[in-house]
């Protein structure tokens, strides 16, 4: 009996846990929704949002069992907002429904064989989600940025950018320095498979939280074969860093020690720089050595070829960027080199390799500068360009 008890007291709470994040998620929802008001550290102190995915993330609930109820629904929201960028508060409510509909049937039906009966309807769901999808043609990119942003001009500024980068553009948000919108256009990379190598190096947002990114303008870029052993190989690295006050340095490479990792980041608290450490993809990992150099002008560091990280005496060995954002998978690079050059001698080899190094290398970006009145308004608008990016 006792046993029974602990289990009904446990999934009350997980379930309590549930119900609060979709309550307070769910009240955002649809034309009469409101807005949330969340704590944060910067300037101006809060963040007004209608936004599921951060209203979920900034939730902590006082009771473990609850806040473990939290975690597990907010484990469904982070995929939705990874798969998408969008749909967090649906995915949200529609999770916890499930649940809350699922726990009815507990008392006469064995746990498992819910799981299975919802399993079962999977293929179900997605026939029907298929059935309905439609190919948004690129007249049509605006209308889902706005409704997306609940704001026409963010969804037109949007449409006009794809008009001028195409269906494979890449385009990322940061701040205006007006209160106006505006955007820029240039050219980048996208090198997927390679993401941070800890949580750790991420940015904080404005309420203190990870934001599983890290986004820098102006970096130095160093890339390396020599696997990354010890925080004594950047010794030398350290030392240019700090003669030439260059504050962020991003460091591709292939294979990295995770105790490195402390250390860097302790070394980033008490001496102001930091080092960023970037897993090298796993395909075509030789070629996108030979593209990253020519696309960001950094010499490979190759100790084969008699060039170590602990021999670096000169900052000519490092390339930049003008903005680098790295995610878990993916990084993206923006304002790199003229690549005219080496993309001509890729088209003239004309294999499918070749033409598919130059196609990425061929990447079209644009930079969507997020203005506002006010940090609220700023903050604000900037998570509805997020969303609207993303969809």
């Amino acid at each position: 009996m006792i046993k029974d008890n602990l289990h009904f007291d446990a999934r009350e709470k997980l379930k309590a846990g549930i119900d609060k994040v979709a309550r307070a998620v769910g009240g955002t929802m649809g034309t009469g929704g409101s807005n949330a008001i969340i704590e944060a550290i910067e300037s101006p102190g809060h963040i007004t949002t209608n936004d599921g995915y951060s209203i979920a993330n900034s939730i902590v609930l006082s009771d473990t069992i609850e806040h473990m109820g939290r975690n597990l629904l907010l484990e469904a929201i982070n995929r939705a907002n990874k798969g998408s960028g969008d749909g967090s508060s649906t995915t949200c409510v529609l999770t916890a429904a499930i649940i809350n509909e699922g726990l009815k049937y507990v008392k006469d039906e064995h746990p498992m064989d819910i799981k299975r009966s919802l399993e079962e309807c999977l293929p179900i769901i997605e026939k029907s989600l298929d059935e309905q999808t439609r190919l948004i043609e690129a007249d049509g990119v605006g209308q889902v940025a706005s409704i997306s942003a609940e704001d026409a001009e963010i969804g037109q500024r949007i449409q006009d950018i794809y008009t001028e980068i195409g269906k494979k553009g890449i385009i990322h948000w940061d701040v205006s320095k007006t209160a106006e919108d505006t955007h820029t256009i240039g050219s980048g990379i996208q090198v997927d498979g390679a993401g941070y190598a800890s949580p750790y190096m991420c940015d904080a947002n404005e309420s203190g939280q990870n934001t599983n990114q890290i986004r820098i303008k102006n970096p130095h870029i160093l890339i390396t074969k020599q696997k990354v052993s010890s925080a004594s190989d950047f010794n030398e690295i350290g030392s240019l860093m700090y003669s030439k006050e260059i504050k962020d340095m991003v460091v591709f490479a292939d294979d990295i020690d995770p105790l490195v990792i402390p250390d860097l980041i302790n070394t980033r608290i008490k001496r102001g720089f930091r080092i960023i450490l970037v897993k090298m993809p796993i395909l075509w990992k030789d070629w996108w050595y030979e593209d990253l150099c020519k696309a960001t002008g950094a010499t490979l560091i190759d100790p084969t070829n008699g060039l170590g990280m602990r021999l670096l005496k000169h900052p000519e060995h490092f390339g930049s960027v003008e903005n680098i954002i790295i995610t878990k998978d993916t990084t993206y690079l923006d304002g790199i080199k003229d690549v005219s050059e080496h993309i001509a001698t890729l088209e003239e080899e004309a294999t499918d390799d070749s033409k598919l190094r130059a196609s990425r290398l061929n990447t079209k970006t644009a930079r969507y500068f997020v203005g506002a009145h006010s940090d609220s308004a700023l903050s604000y608008r900037r998570l509805k360009v997020e969303d609207a990016i993303s969809a």
